[in-house]
């Protein structure tokens, strides 16, 4: 089975100059977690709901591309796809072709839905409370979180000190 086997071939692109408030409620509406922002022709990133609901709903989309944008080729194997997500921290491939062209996403989602990946707590999936969503990978030696568990672990923190 190959990327192209399994990737959602209609990703939900946007504005980056729509609000995070209007941005969250395409996610909403399209039931997605990503959100490509493009200008023109340019992908310039990917938005993340949890990104988008941290910053104020006034904010353009836009400043909330947090990291580079990690392509994997149409025909790439499902494992090189599941190395790129688990090591590289993202939680969204963006599919293309040879020529750069934009094809589709591969979420983790994907992944678990044609069972070619299994959640393995801290790496796959969040250590604290197992969701496939939202992940944020602190390096190497630190499991990781979703970003509800994480901003719970913060305010935790912050109480104590």
């Amino acid at each position: 089975m190959i990327v192209a086997d399994m990737m959602c071939r209609f990703p939900v692109i946007v504005s980056p100059d729509i609000s995070c408030e209007r941005a969250l409620a395409v996610a909403d509406e399209q039931g997605s977690h990503f959100l490509l922002a493009v200008d023109g022709n340019d992908l310039l990133g990917v938005l993340r709901t949890c990104d988008l609901k941290r910053a104020h709903s006034a904010t353009r989309a836009g400043r909330t591309i947090n990291g580079p944008v990690m392509p994997i080729g149409i025909s790439d194997s499902l494992t090189l796809a599941i190395r790129m997500l688990t090591l590289g921290g993202a939680g969204c491939l963006v599919v293309v072709d040879d020529d750069s062209c934009l094809h589709g996403v591969v979420t983790r989602q994907d992944l678990f839905r044609v069972g070619v990946s299994a959640a393995e707590r801290g790496v796959d999936c969040c250590a604290a409370c197992g969701a496939l969503e939202h992940l944020i990978f602190g390096g190497i030696d630190h499991p990781a979180l979703c970003c509800g568990c994480l901003d719970t672990a913060k305010t935790l923190i912050s109480s104590v000190a």
